[in-house]
């Protein structure tokens, strides 16, 4: 996450800039709270889907090889669909 996306966040959460500092309500905290936990749930699985998908450069017999590449994209699908939940 950048600041940008963090600064995103807080104003979606209703965080707002005053003066030189800015001022919140406890459930704009909670709010914020949610999305940053939310947006770092979101880049985890990718980020492991991603790592399913490219696999580890096994060895193997092409037929077996398509299978392993299908098995991948399936259960890199399955991760990201965990976000729909």
């Amino acid at each position: 996450m950048n600041t940008d996306e963090i600064i995103r966040m807080a104003r979606e959460a209703g965080i707002s800039k005053y003066g030189l500092g800015y001022t919140c309500w406890e459930g704009h905290l909670e709010r914020f709270a949610e999305l940053v936990y939310a947006a770092g749930a979101a880049n985890e699985r990718e980020a492991c889907a991603k790592v399913c998908e490219e696999g580890t450069g096994e060895a193997v017999q092409s037929q077996t090889l398509q299978v392993l590449r299908n098995e991948r994209k399936r259960i890199a699908t399955a991760i990201r669909a965990r976000g729909n939940e």
